[in-house]
């Protein structure tokens, strides 16, 4: 997506939230307490630094 022109910002949303909007799944791509949750603790900053999707420091699974 970089690639072709999009943010960080822009390329994260597409995975995460617009990806869950697109699909009608409103528990998916957001932080609140009744959503289906998979996280992610990156080492860096993805937003500044795309690359630190690369570097998983954790992961949570259906929390």
């Amino acid at each position: 997506m970089l690639a072709h022109g999009y943010t960080p910002l822009r390329a994260l949303r597409a995975a995460t939230c617009v990806a869950a909007e697109l699909l009608n799944r409103p528990d998916l791509g957001v932080i609140t307490s009744v959503a289906t949750a998979d996280l992610v603790a990156l080492e860096g900053d993805p937003f500044n630094d795309i690359t630190a999707t690369n570097r998983a420091r954790y992961v949570l699974q259906q929390g």
